[in-house]
This record gives structure tokens, C-alpha cells and sequence, in this order.
């Protein structure tokens, strides 16, 4: 039996993004915002900044989510999570797919992660966090499913790319859907 708790906004723009959050809680609706973003290699740090802002404008219990992939072969000097990471949005505006994979493949180095980390702001004095990580390769673009950066990656637990993954089957292996079932396990206790 599905426990029923207070609406909770979630601060997108994104339907993609919204309908894999609503097939996990359900009673989650969404409010679009034109939030600034800070440039941060720290996830939680540009979620905190958008959940201030965001708080500023509509009232809590609100939730705000970033989400990145980190190309191994772009990793720091100092072997830390380099690029794209939360610039991601970024990097497919202006290189597209196509190259990402391109990139990797130049280095001879395709392995890759994604992480989302989820904001859940209960109250305007409170943000808790809750994140997912899956590790895969970055493969040729395939796939008419998912969005963004999901057509290059495919995640070491499953066969194909998360773009070639119907909504249920992408939740269940994709970085958001594990972020969101934390998120979830919390409000339901």
C-alpha cells in the first residue's frame, strides 16, 4: 500500500525528467522556473544554490535535482571527477552526443559514470540530499527513448543504452531513479 504524503514541487522544466520522478512518487507535480545555475564541479552546491532561489519564489516541501556524467578520460590532474560533469548541459548544447562519444573514443578510454543528486527542501531552514551513481561506457548514440545524454551511455547492468529504454525499464538502472527511491524510502518513513 502507497503512502500518500503532502505534494511536493519539482522545480523543472524538464517533462522527461518530471515523468521519471512521477513514476516513482507519484504525488510529486512540477512548478518551471528559470533558476540560475552556478558553475560547480560540487553536484550538491548547485543544488543548495537552486533550492535557495527556488525557495524565494514558491513555497516548501520542493525538491531540485542536477545531474552529470563524468568521462573517465577527462578526469582531473588529480585523478578527481573531471568533465563534463555538472556541465553537461553545456557540452551537449554545443558538441552534441556524436562527440562525446567521439572523445572517449579518441582516448581510447569509454568508461563513464552518471550521478544525479536530488535537493529535498522540507522546510526553508532544511535541505536534505539524496544521490545515485551508475557506471557504464559511453557507446555510439543509439536509441529514441530518453533525453539528454542517455543515447552514449549505457550502464554496466544493462545491454543497451538508457535511450533505448522504455521509462520503466530506465528508472530502474538509471542514476535518477536511485536518487528518487532514496528520496522516496525517506518520505515514507
Amino acid at each position: 500500500m502507497e503512502t500518500k504524503l503532502e505534494p511536493i514541487t519539482f522545480i523543472t522544466g524538464n517533462k522527461k525528467k518530471l515523468e521519471e520522478v512521477q513514476a516513482i512518487i507519484p504525488y510529486v507535480h512540477a512548478k518551471s522556473m528559470d533558476l540560475p545555475e552556478i558553475q560547480s564541479l560540487d553536484m550538491r552546491e548547485v543544488v543548495a544554490y537552486k533550492i535557495k532561489h527556488a525557495l524565494a519564489q514558491c513555497n516548501a516541501p520542493i525538491i531540485v535535482e542536477d545531474t552529470a556524467v563524468y568521462m573517465d578520460c577527462l578526469k582531473s590532474q588529480d585523478g578527481t571527477p573531471g568533465l563534463p560533469g555538472p556541465f553537461i548541459k553545456w557540452f551537449l548544447e554545443t558538441v552534441g552526443n556524436r562527440q562525446l562519444y567521439e572523445i572517449a573514443r579518441c582516448t581510447n578510454n569509454m568508461r563513464a559514470y552518471g550521478k544525479t543528486v536530488v535537493g529535498y527542501a522540507p522546510d526553508t531552514h532544511t535541505i536534505l540530499f539524496f544521490e545515485g551513481e551508475v557506471h557504464g561506457t559511453l557507446v555510439e548514440p543509439t536509441g529514441e527513448l530518453g533525453f539528454g545524454w542517455d543515447f552514449v551511455f549505457k550502464p554496466d547492468l544493462c545491454d543497451v543504452t538508457l535511450g533505448s529504454l522504455s521509462l520503466e525499464e530506465r528508472i530502474k538502472c538509471n542514476q535518477r531513479g536511485i536518487a528518487i527511491r532514496k528520496l522516496k524510502e525517506y518520505l515514507e518513513k
